[in-house]
């Protein structure tokens, strides 16, 4: 038997029920719809951001090796600001393509993004030699990371771009290349 206290409270569930489900309307795509891939989720009132893989880390860098190789070590502890000024060292013993390579990440990591894109288009893949004509591992790794880099702003030049991780390597170090026993990376 029914009293008028349960039909009430019947009612009331019903009515809940139908208000949690949102009355039967489709949600709102604009709020629910994933963000693109590489790309993080936006909070309110915050800018959307890319994730970029940084480069793959080999481990302690010879200072011995030349600047193309040497300064890798920045580029693996992203430490853009101090890769900038070695770039910029008079006496350094890089030449333009170095300075190019490494410089054009310094500014893509520091966010500029002008700077980036000039470096870059000075740099022809093929060049990304060793001494002996052997593609050079730490260059092109760098290479790679400023294109992914560089690509991932003008792909949608709204967004921020943030690094996230690593990359997972694609060749192999010289021999020498990287620090031994004894020998100092910095």
């Amino acid at each position: 038997m029914r009293t008028p206290q349960s039909v009430s409270v019947a009612r009331l569930v019903v009515v809940l029920a139908v208000a949690l489900s949102g009355c039967g309307s489709p949600p709102d795509s604009s709020t629910n719809s994933p963000p693109a891939p590489g790309t993080a989720p936006q909070q309110a009132n915050q800018p959307r951001t890319k994730l970029v893989a940084w480069a793959p880390n080999f481990g302690p860098i010879s200072q011995d090796a030349p600047p193309g190789q040497r300064w890798y070590q920045q580029v693996q502890d992203q430490q853009c600001t101090n890769l900038l000024g070695l770039v910029g060292e008079a006496d350094s013993g890089a030449v333009d393509l170095d300075k190019s390579l490494y410089g054009g990440l310094a500014n893509a990591c520091k966010g500029s993004w002008d700077k980036a894109r000039a470096a870059l288009n000075k740099i022809d893949p093929e060049d990304l030699v060793d001494q002996d004509g052997h593609p050079d591992c730490l260059m092109r790794t760098t290479f790679d990371t400023l294109k992914r880099l560089v690509d991932a702003h003008e792909s949608e030049p709204d967004v921020i771009v943030r690094i996230s991780g690593r990359a997972a390597p694609t060749c192999q170090p010289p021999p020498g290349t990287l620090a031994g026993p004894g020998d100092h990376a910095s």
